[in-house]
């Protein structure tokens, strides 16, 4: 008797513990949740430089067509630097795209600049940005920068890298990592609009970084 008392008692205490075991997994997994959902709307860290020139260059894109930092000047240009080995890139393309989609015809223009160099020391080629750019459905021009001028003009390092070019053809803003929309729109609206005020958290004034050596 004492024994079939015990056991029940084991019992119920076992299924007690199953219950909130599944309970606390519930929670926890709810919580994990509800931070990503937020972290990808979360303002990122973005660096405000003092504004310089930025450096002109033209580039083909996947087209074979040239095209030219100096053909947007009038407009807000996202410079975005990267490469299809990289997974933070793979992180910001579908916001990028996104907010292109939305914000182009205010006058958003974005350049995909690939670093070709870096592709081809990886065994890969043009072929694989094709790819790439069609597995995301990427419609903003994908230029290719061979020998990795570009970047090195821009002192690229880290990828993704995305550079922010106002109406009159100086960098303002500088991040280095991935991107997602609300910040994209958020400095587009700066730029774009004379005197507009953007609450930009995490912006950074950094009046010695990045400058034009020259």
């Amino acid at each position: 008797m004492l024994d079939a008392k015990r056991k029940q008692t084991l019992g119920g205490r076992e299924l007690v513990y199953g219950v909130v075991g599944v309970l606390l997994g519930l929670l926890i997994l709810s919580g994990v949740w509800l931070l990503t959902g937020r972290s990808a709307t979360r303002s990122v860290n973005i660096t405000e430089v003092t504004p310089y020139a930025a450096p002109d260059f033209t580039l083909q894109d996947l087209g074979g067509r040239p095209v030219s930092l100096s053909d947007f000047r009038g407009k807000v240009v996202l410079l975005n630097f990267w490469g299809t080995w990289c997974e933070p890139c793979k992180e910001e393309t579908p916001a990028l795209e996104a907010t292109y989609r939305r914000l182009k015809d205010e006058g958003l223009v974005i350049l995909g600049i690939d670093q070709l160099n870096g592709e081809r020391s990886l065994n890969r080629d043009v072929e694989d940005v094709q790819r790439f750019a069609a597995l995301y459905d990427v419609t903003y021009p994908i230029l290719l920068d061979e020998q990795g001028a570009v970047g090195q003009s821009y002192s690229i390092v880290p990828l993704p890298t995305s550079i922010f070019v106002d109406r009159e053809g100086q960098v303002r803003y500088i991040r280095i990592g991935p991107l997602n929309s609300n910040d994209i729109e958020r400095i587009f609206r700066r730029l774009h609009t004379p005197g507009a005020q953007a609450d930009l958290q995490g912006a950074v004034h950094e009046p010695a970084a990045h400058r034009n050596r020259g």
